[in-house]
């Protein structure tokens, strides 16, 4: 900046007075503005690096999420069909023939599908499982007893003998099993 030769005391006087009073119109300095932002920086960088913790951690949340959705459909899908060809077996068995089997309503999406579970005794149509007698509604309860508890045979003879439901054929059938 260069200095200008005053030649007229009364103009920069006047000039003076301007400059001193658009300083005193910006406000009081602030003294602790350096130190203030020292703190505002150092808590900015810390909150920077913890909001990119967060992101990575919700990346890799949303990676294990996947992941484990995909063996879930999997060992899903596999038991699935482990569980079905038992059941068609136990079902023929106790039944002495007919078909049964387990149906995914929506296979592509394992999950969160429904399952149908069709039946028909030996000699019989059944469109839905309302339609089953009483003795054949218990028998596939048992079924589905042994199925999902994986029961041995004489826990099985024992709870079929506590039914007074079932017939004796049926369970002279269960010694095949």
């Amino acid at each position: 900046m260069r200095l200008k030769k005053i030649n007229d005391r009364m103009a920069a006087q006047k000039e003076l007075n301007e400059i001193k009073m658009k300083i005193r119109a910006l406000g009081n300095v602030n003294v602790g503005a350096i130190e203030e932002y020292k703190e505002v920086s150092e808590r900015f960088k810390f909150l920077s690096e913890q909001l990119t913790d967060v992101r990575t951690s919700k990346r890799d949340l949303e990676k294990l999420i996947e992941d484990l959705t995909g063996d879930m459909c999997r060992i899903f899908a596999e038991s699935f069909v482990i569980i079905n060809n038992n059941f068609k077996s136990i079902f023929t068995e106790l039944f002495g023939g007919g078909k049964a089997e387990l149906v995914l309503t929506d296979p592509e999406n394992v999950l969160e599908s429904g399952i149908e579970i069709r039946v028909a005794p030996p000699g019989k149509v059944i469109k839905n499982l309302i339609s089953l007698s009483g003795e054949s509604s218990h028998s596939l309860q048992y079924v589905f007893i042994l199925l999902y508890l994986n029961l041995s045979l004489r826990l099985f003879v024992f709870l079929m003998k506590l039914t007074p439901h079932l017939t004796k054929s049926m369970l002279r059938n269960t010694h095949s099993i």
